[in-house]
């Protein structure tokens, strides 16, 4: 067995979190700390956020874990939607179909899911773009229909969407364009024309900069995923913008290298030693959060020495350790 494997099954992230509730297991944690997107990202909180959560998830819907081929980890959920076993939603497709549009059915986002998934469409991008069309319609911008908090003509809008048909042609071309034609630009919410993923920027100034300097846009993979440290891990002070370029430079670097290699990008979050998580409130993970915003010198060297190999052979290093 290699030692990733060994590391990723140790871990309390990819060995205990990820396996018991996938992706969906951060939605809690991002409402706890104002990061879950809620009304086309109005706000960073959601008052049902239990109800679509990865635990309420995991006890009335999951029939079983899935992953890739030989992976320990399983984050992949298994759910039952008119009777057939299909893949489940991950945290994404809970956040934008469900907070971000004010919905707290969680069966009908199993639904909206396997339906999305079928038409070859994304959730982040749909469901995004519907709550932004919610927001036109609410401050008397487009004239859709679309209300927060409405949804039994979604699954017709999706296919709408799919086939172009009526304002599923409008709502297909995504959030930028559409507020280009009716307004809104100020709550138009996408970066590069890529809608965000379902993490509230302005609680995590961090991932605001890399959604913005990331080379596609909002997407929270490419953009390096600092909000881990802003808060789904760490607590780093999520509202500072003190070492958060350095750190942008550096996790970017490191995610676009591990995902370029082929390996799974949960693998790298081993890094995080597993005390400062297991121990969130002890003088040493207090300390670590700290340095943490305090970190751009060093950071900087990390990122400039040796033309980058350097930082990219830190993921190495815990695996080193855990032989």
């Amino acid at each position: 067995m290699s030692v990733p494997i060994i590391l990723s099954r140790k871990h309390p992230f990819t060995g205990e979190q990820l396996p018991k509730l996938g992706t969906a297991g951060l939605l809690s944690r991002m409402n706890a700390k104002k990061m879950l997107a809620t009304r086309n990202f109005k706000y960073g909180q959601y008052d049902d956020f239990k109800m679509v959560s990865g635990e309420y998830l995991k006890e009335k819907f999951l029939i079983k874990n899935k992953g890739c081929i030989s992976c320990p980890i399983k984050c992949g959920r298994v759910v039952e939607v008119n009777g057939k076993a299909v893949k489940g939603p991950e945290l994404e497709t809970l956040g934008l179909l469900g907070p971000n549009i004010e919905n707290n059915n969680l069966e009908l986002i199993l639904e909206w899911n396997y339906l999305l998934d079928e038409l070859g469409m994304d959730t982040i991008s749909t469901g995004s773009t519907i709550a932004f069309a919610m927001e036109l319609n609410e401050k008397g911008l487009w004239d859709n229909g679309l209300e927060f908090g409405k949804t039994d003509n979604l699954s017709d809008i999706f296919k709408d969407i799919a086939y172009r048909r009526g304002i599923g042609n409008l709502l297909a071309e995504g959030t930028k364009v559409l507020s280009e034609k009716f307004g809104g630009k100020e709550f138009a919410i996408n970066s590069k024309g890529l809608e965000l993923p379902a993490y509230e920027p302005r609680s995590a100034v961090g991932q605001g900069l890399r959604y913005a300097v990331s080379n596609r846009g909002g997407c929270h993979l490419n953009a390096g995923y600092l909000v881990l440290l802003e808060g789904l891990i760490l607590s780093m002070d999520p509202y500072t913008t003190k070492s958060k370029a350095a750190l942008t430079i550096l996790c970017q670097n490191l995610m676009e290298a591990t995902s370029a290699a082929g390996s799974c990008l949960f693998t790298l979050f081993t890094i995080i030693p597993k005390k400062l998580i297991k121990e969130p409130n002890s003088l040493m993970t207090r300390f670590v959060n700290n340095i943490l915003k305090n970190s751009a010198g060093i950071i900087n060297f990390i990122n400039k020495s040796g033309e980058g190999t350097f930082p990219l052979s830190l993921p190495v290093i815990p695996h080193i350790k855990a032989i």
